[in-house]
């Protein structure tokens, strides 16, 4: 495992240099197909979205690593629970990282737009039943997940795990609230394997959150192959930047879900 962070005004600079120090995108071969994550819960601008920047930047990263094709994809949250609806791409539009990606080479997609797998990932206690998670996942070689710095009003905190909320079916989503919300947050992660985590601290909620709050600027990226050490290292950062955390980060029980799970032995779905 690996951890690198980098503060800098310029943050494309950042993203580059903390990937850099972790020795840059390693693709497990030429021309692999690689799909970013970002967090695009809304249309709104960083920090309820990850900045188009980092998006652009990461974008780049995986072209001159080799990656044939890139694909920028989430699921943004439902308004008024109508499974069907095809939002995320609108706010994508909306927020600036549809225009990033494309003018970096990248394809865009909204996971309601494609297909499910259905999946009852090993360890995954606290859910009934099976998962159904975007085929995207399966249909990749590569996958780069790009949370924000910020708070979370229900969780506490939005970081690497979190981000996994992403990439399940509207109707699984509103089960996760219902119950253990932390606890299946994380277990989301045993469905799929993530080979790079980029939280982007451009900006930050250190109160409120996920889509509106007190906003700062701690011009800060976190870079690591682990779920967890980013999570551990990020929610020490939101502490640092002035969020009333609790302080042991270890202790939450998303992130103590996740030390139990041994989450990043993991390496696919079943």
């Amino acid at each position: 495992m690996g951890l690198s962070t980098v503060e800098d005004k310029d943050i494309r600079r950042a993203v580059r240099k903390a990937v850099g120090n972790l020795g840059g995108i390693k693709l497990p071969r030429h021309g692999a197909k690689v799909l970013i994550k970002p967090n695009v819960n809304t249309g709104a601008p960083p920090p309820a979205s990850t900045n188009p920047l980092v998006v652009g930047e990461t974008i780049k990263l995986a072209l001159e690593a080799g990656a044939s094709e890139v694909i920028v994809g989430d699921r943004s949250w439902v308004q008024f629970f109508i499974p069907r609806q095809k939002n995320t791409v609108q706010n994508m539009k909306s927020n600036g990282i549809y225009d990033a990606a494309r003018a970096e080479g990248a394809s865009v997609t909204g996971f309601e737009e494609g297909g499910w797998l259905r999946v009852k990932p090993e360890g995954a206690t606290h859910w009934r039943g099976s998962l159904r998670i975007t085929k995207f996942i399966d249909e990749v070689d590569y996958i780069i997940s790009i949370p924000v710095l910020k708070t979370h009003w229900i969780t506490d905190f939005s970081l690497s795990l979190k981000n996994s909320v992403g990439v399940l079916h509207t109707l699984d989503r509103l089960r996760l609230h219902a119950s253990h919300i932390h606890e299946k947050t994380t277990e989301i992660n045993l469905a799929f394997k993530v080979d790079l985590n980029i939280i982007d601290g451009s900006y930050a909620f250190i109160k409120g959150g996920p889509s509106q709050g007190e906003v700062v600027t701690p011009n800060l990226v976190i870079v690591s192959d682990s779920r967890v050490e980013a999570d551990i290292a990020g929610y020490k950062a939101l502490i640092s930047a002035g969020a009333n955390l609790p302080p042991e980060p270890e202790k939450h029980p998303m992130i103590a879900r996740a030390l139990e799970l041994g989450l990043d032995n993991f390496k696919g779905h079943s």
